[in-house]
């Protein structure tokens, strides 16, 4: 099993005869040993960006696994000559894997989809004639769309890098929000990727920030648009071969996006969803980049009514750094009518002017500081009157009057103060009172009153309790009290 398992390993998965030996020092021959050493131990024998690092997480647990003959165990790790390194992620529609083509000798992104439903066949077939169409540096590239086992498996470009969704919550726990050029950077790469998209006759339908991954470019990122699982071509014909599967949704009045991010045209029907629609949920992203959360949420029947009709607050209220031109641009893209917001390779322009103006505009130079005149000089002469004596310390005690010190809370006082202290404590059990407030906020805001209104109200039922010792300074709390030992009396038949 030894040899057979090192044969495995050498030929199919790419790890050198060195290496194998040098792992089977360490694990006493053991196959499995082998393996875990092979996979602990990737960095020791190559650069990280080498594919021929030893065994990966995924391929180890595959071959843990696999119960059968090493020529299925190769089926499962190797499609098309491709090699299967880990999985990426997985959708409603298909997986993707990571993969190596040792033939090009570069990573590859491999989709296959979950099933062999005619459906999600005809739908992943039809994604890769869409990316087909589209040659842009900021969208993910076709290489190749092939069949493996009676499936498609469509092969894109793998881009590494940062998913803007991670980075976008990472920010958001961390306090510290993205520098608004970026954004501004981000957006127009993405605008100029919708530009060629559209230019191709093609709608994404999908934009945000899940779709988005930031790639490494030097000492700063790009960002690349993925997934096309849910564009459509506005040349297809509902009902032909390959048609679209938005004709078929559309005519069910089933909104096609995701909620957060879809434009009103997508809400209702879906029927006239154009480029502005992309440009719409663009928007909506570079909003929550700014702000770090969608300018709407709530239900999917709020979500429809507020993208429909609302008007998004302005993000300066949250980020107050972002330029006027940059909350204005944004505010165009999310404007109501489709035709008011303008197509995306102007806008992508107008976002790159807006990004390069840190850059191109030097700080301004500090303001010249005036010569000082020289300082008069002022010749002292002692005040010949004696000074008066000093003032003895009870003198310079100051008492508090009666009217300085704080009056003490009346029964109606404290009993007002309980009811807002109970009508405190229901809107901290109700939640938010709006969708436009977050959860945290309304919690912060809440119990910190609740706070207040306890110290208030202990400190009003201390003050009557003292004053209960002098009648006259608490006749309400002396009457209800002698009227409660009265109905006693009276119920117990003594009085």
């Amino acid at each position: 099993m030894t040899s057979e398992m090192e044969a495995f390993v050498t030929r199919v998965l790419l790890v050198s005869p060195g290496q194998w030996a040098r792992a089977a020092e360490r694990a006493a021959g053991r196959p499995v040993g082998v393996l875990e050493v092979l996979t602990r131990t990737r960095a020791e024998w190559s650069p990280p960006d080498d594919p021929a690092m030893a065994v990966s997480e995924y391929q180890f647990r595959q071959i843990v696994a696999h119960a059968g003959t090493l020529a299925a165990l190769t089926d499962k790790l190797v499609w098309n000559g491709y090699l299967i390194l880990e999985e990426l992620g997985k959708g409603g529609m298909g997986t993707v894997f990571k993969g190596w083509d040792p033939r090009a000798g570069r990573y590859v992104a491999l989709k296959r989809p979950i099933d062999a439903n005619p459906e999600t066949v005809r739908r992943l077939n039809r994604e890769a004639k869409l990316f087909a169409k589209i040659e842009h540096d900021h969208v993910a590239r076709l290489y190749a769309n092939e069949q493996f086992a009676g499936l498609p498996l469509v092969v894109l470009q793998f881009v590494p890098g940062t998913d803007l969704r991670k980075l976008i919550d990472a920010r958001v726990r961390d306090g510290t929000p993205i520098p608004w050029p970026e954004a501004a950077r981000w957006g127009a790469e993405l605008l100029s990727a919708l530009a060629a998209i559209h230019a191709a006759g093609v709608v994404h339908r999908d934009v945000k920030p899940g779709n988005v991954m930031l790639r490494e470019q030097g000492k700063s990122t790009a960002a690349v648009l993925l997934d096309m699982g849910l564009g459509k071509s506005l040349n297809e014909v509902a009902g032909a071969d390959g048609a679209s599967v938005g004709g078929d949704l559309t005519r069910h009045a089933m909104p096609i996006g995701t909620f957060f991010y879809m434009s009103p045209e997508q809400w209702n029907s879906g029927a006239d969803v154009t480029g502005p629609s992309d440009v719409y949920s663009l928007g909506v992203t570079l909003y929550e980049v700014l702000a770090g959360r969608p300018p709407f949420v709530g239900t999917m029947l709020q979500l429809c009514r507020l993208h429909d009709k609302e008007t998004p607050p302005p993000i300066r209220a949250a980020r107050p750094d972002v330029p006027i031109a940059f909350d204005t641009l944004i505010r165009k893209m999310l404007e109501k009518v489709p035709a008011h917001r303008g197509s995306a390779a102007h806008l992508a322009g107008e976002l790159r002017k807006l990004a390069a103006t840190p850059a191109a505009q030097p700080p301004p130079p500090p303001r010249p500081v005036p010569p000082r005149s020289p300082a008069k000089v002022v010749e002292w002469t002692p005040d010949p009157r004696p000074l008066p004596p000093p003032a003895r310390p009870e003198e310079s005690v100051v008492a508090l009057t009666p009217a300085d010190r704080p009056a003490p809370m009346g029964l109606f006082g404290v009993a007002a103060t309980g009811w807002r202290l109970v009508r405190a404590r229901l809107r901290l059990w109700a939640g938010p009172p709006s969708p436009q407030v977050s959860e945290a906020a309304h919690e912060r805001t809440t119990r910190r009153e609740i706070r207040q209104l306890s110290q208030r109200f202990r400190s009003g039922l201390r003050d009557r309790g003292k004053s209960l010792v002098y009648p006259h300074r608490a006749p309400l709390e002396w009457l209800l009290l002698l009227g409660t030992v009265a109905l006693l009396l009276r119920a117990f038949r003594v009085w």
